[in-house]
């Protein structure tokens, strides 16, 4: 009985195949389209899939900062698998620019999100001048 295989596991690697825009791939929870598996067979409204309506520059900003850093977090995901993947990983690189560019921009015209681009704040430290989460400051 010591020998016997009740089951062998195959799993496909996963390839990298086509990629969702940056605010479609936070609505369906991947960056990768051959991984948007729903559970359910509903079609979602084009409003949803596009995002909510009606933000403010403020939150129009730190809607771009979730989506860029969603993205990030699903690209290092993947890269621990495909450590090789030279365009996984020249689009990780871009993300993270594009995500350091939105904190400073969001620091200069709000107040600093996180320590490293708290020097971009042009009245000092800053943390005190933001809304805090419990007031409705998250997106």
């Amino acid at each position: 009985m010591d020998k016997v295989q009740l089951a062998i596991a195959s799993i496909p690697t996963q390839s990298r195949g086509a990629v969702y825009e940056d605010g479609k791939a936070l609505k369906t929870g991947t960056l990768f389209q051959d991984l948007d598996m729903p559970f359910f067979a509903a079609i979602p409204d084009k409003e949803e899939v596009s995002g909510p309506k009606g933000l403010n520059d403020r939150e129009q900003l730190l809607q771009k900062i979730n989506e860029v850093s969603f993205v990030i977090n699903d690209l290092t995901l993947y890269l621990d698998m495909h450590s090789k993947n030279q365009e996984a990983m020249s689009l990780l690189q871009e993300h993270i620019r594009q995500r350091k560019t939105l904190l400073e921009q969001f620091a200069r015209e709000q107040y600093p999100l996180t320590r490293d681009c708290a020097e971009y704040y042009p009245n000092g430290y800053g943390w005190n001048n933001g809304p805090m989460p419990w007031e409705g400051a998250c997106v």
